[in-house]
């Protein structure tokens, strides 16, 4: 199964719940060099939603692609404060 299939299923049902619901992503997704529109498509599609917000990072240690581990500790620095 596509992980996105379960993260919309949670997403449908808090929305429905009146949820506020902020969405965190800890990579723009420039694998491949597509970073920048990845970032604005998740941000259109977060609006469309109406999702409260849609925080995108973009960290040097959290880069994507295979052969990008994301360490721990950078992971925790860039999410910590939002929970």
């Amino acid at each position: 199964m596509h992980s996105a299939i379960p993260c919309r299923a949670a997403i449908a049902h808090l929305l429905h719940a009146a949820a506020s619901v902020h969405l965190l992503c800890l990579s723009t997704g420039n694998y491949n060099g597509l970073g920048a529109l990845r970032s604005t498509e998740l941000r259109a599609a977060s609006r469309l939603l109406g999702l409260s917000t849609c925080t995108v990072i973009d960290d040097p240690l959290l880069q994507d692609g295979p052969s990008n581990p994301w360490p721990p500790a950078a992971i925790n620095r860039r999410s910590r404060h939002l929970m």
